[in-house]
Protein backbone atom coordinates (compact mmCIF):
# COMPACT_ATOMS: atom_id res chain seq x y z
CA UNK A 1 0.00 0.00 0.00
CA UNK A 2 2.52 2.69 1.11
CA UNK A 3 1.97 5.98 2.71
CA UNK A 4 -0.64 8.52 1.65
CA UNK A 5 0.53 10.83 -0.31
CA UNK A 6 1.34 13.99 1.11
CA UNK A 7 -0.08 16.27 -1.00
CA UNK A 8 -4.04 15.81 -1.04
CA UNK A 9 -6.72 17.50 -3.19
CA UNK A 10 -7.49 20.44 -1.18
CA UNK A 11 -3.58 21.21 -1.61
CA UNK A 12 -3.97 20.73 -4.94
CA UNK A 13 -6.61 23.64 -5.04
CA UNK A 14 -4.02 25.79 -3.45
CA UNK A 15 -1.36 24.52 -5.23
CA UNK A 16 -3.17 25.98 -8.59
CA UNK A 17 -4.23 29.38 -6.54
CA UNK A 18 -0.38 29.77 -5.80
CA UNK A 19 0.91 29.21 -9.34
CA UNK A 20 -1.91 31.48 -11.04
CA UNK A 21 -1.14 34.74 -8.48
CA UNK A 22 2.85 34.59 -9.82
CA UNK A 23 3.24 32.38 -12.76
CA UNK A 24 7.07 33.14 -12.59
CA UNK A 25 7.30 31.68 -9.40
CA UNK A 26 10.26 28.99 -8.77
CA UNK A 27 9.42 25.32 -7.42
CA UNK A 28 11.20 26.56 -4.68
CA UNK A 29 8.74 30.05 -3.70
CA UNK A 30 6.09 27.65 -4.59
CA UNK A 31 6.85 25.06 -1.93
CA UNK A 32 7.50 28.34 0.44
CA UNK A 33 4.22 29.25 -0.29
CA UNK A 34 2.24 25.97 -0.28
CA UNK A 35 4.28 25.76 3.40
CA UNK A 36 3.15 29.22 4.62
CA UNK A 37 -0.73 28.74 3.20
CA UNK A 38 -1.30 24.72 3.96
CA UNK A 39 1.61 24.02 6.71
CA UNK A 40 2.49 21.43 3.69
CA UNK A 41 6.02 20.21 3.80
CA UNK A 42 7.09 18.57 0.62
CA UNK A 43 10.20 17.77 -0.89
CA UNK A 44 11.29 20.02 -4.17
CA UNK A 45 10.50 16.62 -6.51
CA UNK A 46 7.37 15.57 -4.68
CA UNK A 47 5.93 19.07 -5.67
CA UNK A 48 7.20 19.41 -9.09
CA UNK A 49 5.78 15.95 -9.96
CA UNK A 50 2.55 16.99 -8.63
CA UNK A 51 2.45 20.03 -10.81
CA UNK A 52 3.25 18.23 -13.74
CA UNK A 53 0.25 15.61 -12.68
CA UNK A 54 -1.88 18.72 -12.46
CA UNK A 55 -0.41 19.97 -16.12
CA UNK A 56 1.53 23.01 -15.00
CA UNK A 57 4.42 22.42 -16.99
CA UNK A 58 8.18 24.54 -15.65
CA UNK A 59 9.68 26.28 -18.04
CA UNK A 60 13.42 28.26 -18.29
CA UNK A 61 13.49 31.48 -16.51
CA UNK A 62 14.44 33.39 -19.90
CA UNK A 63 11.72 31.41 -21.97
CA UNK A 64 8.76 32.79 -19.21
CA UNK A 65 10.17 36.78 -18.48
CA UNK A 66 10.69 38.78 -21.33
CA UNK A 67 12.49 42.39 -21.19
CA UNK A 68 12.32 45.31 -23.06
CA UNK A 69 14.24 47.47 -23.73
CA UNK A 70 13.29 50.92 -23.11
CA UNK A 71 13.54 53.66 -25.88
CA UNK A 72 15.66 56.76 -25.44
CA UNK A 73 15.07 59.82 -27.71
CA UNK A 74 18.64 61.15 -26.76
CA UNK A 75 21.81 59.08 -26.53
CA UNK A 76 22.60 59.81 -22.63
CA UNK A 77 26.45 59.22 -23.52
CA UNK A 78 29.34 58.69 -26.34
CA UNK A 79 29.99 60.38 -28.99
CA UNK A 80 27.71 62.50 -30.33
CA UNK A 81 27.91 64.86 -33.55
CA UNK A 82 29.63 67.54 -31.58
CA UNK A 83 32.04 65.60 -31.41
CA UNK A 84 33.28 64.91 -34.65
CA UNK A 85 36.72 66.38 -35.66
CA UNK A 86 35.87 70.09 -36.90
CA UNK A 87 39.04 71.36 -37.79
CA UNK A 88 41.48 69.90 -39.92
CA UNK A 89 44.03 70.08 -36.41
CA UNK A 90 41.78 67.69 -34.86
CA UNK A 91 43.44 64.26 -35.09
CA UNK A 92 42.26 61.98 -32.39
CA UNK A 93 38.44 60.57 -32.13
CA UNK A 94 39.00 62.16 -28.48
CA UNK A 95 39.71 65.63 -29.39
CA UNK A 96 38.32 68.23 -27.49
CA UNK A 97 35.95 70.29 -29.03
CA UNK A 98 35.93 74.26 -29.13
CA UNK A 99 33.13 74.35 -26.13
CA UNK A 100 35.20 71.77 -24.04
CA UNK A 101 39.05 73.60 -25.32
CA UNK A 102 37.32 77.20 -24.27
CA UNK A 103 36.94 75.71 -20.67
CA UNK A 104 40.51 74.05 -19.98
CA UNK A 105 42.22 77.16 -22.11
CA UNK A 106 43.20 78.88 -19.23
CA UNK A 107 45.52 76.08 -17.85
CA UNK A 108 47.53 75.07 -20.38
CA UNK A 109 48.52 78.12 -22.28
CA UNK A 110 50.31 81.13 -20.22
CA UNK A 111 50.35 84.24 -21.57
CA UNK A 112 53.29 86.29 -21.11
CA UNK A 113 55.39 83.20 -19.65
CA UNK A 114 58.76 82.70 -20.09
CA UNK A 115 61.18 81.06 -22.50
CA UNK A 116 60.25 80.61 -26.17
CA UNK A 117 56.92 80.43 -27.71
CA UNK A 118 55.87 77.13 -27.65
CA UNK A 119 56.37 74.96 -31.29
CA UNK A 120 53.42 72.31 -31.18
CA UNK A 121 50.05 73.91 -29.95
CA UNK A 122 49.34 73.18 -26.87
CA UNK A 123 45.64 72.19 -27.80
CA UNK A 124 47.21 69.53 -29.84
CA UNK A 125 49.03 68.10 -27.09
CA UNK A 126 46.13 68.25 -24.47
CA UNK A 127 44.24 66.04 -27.90
CA UNK A 128 46.67 63.39 -28.03
CA UNK A 129 46.51 62.65 -24.07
Amino acid sequence: MGRPPKIQAEHEAMLLEIVESDPTATIEEVRLELFRRCNVKVHDRTLASTLKRLGIERMPSHEVVTIEKAETDVPRYGYTDAHRRQTPEQTYPSCLIDAEWELVKDIFENEGGRGLPPRISRRVLVDAC
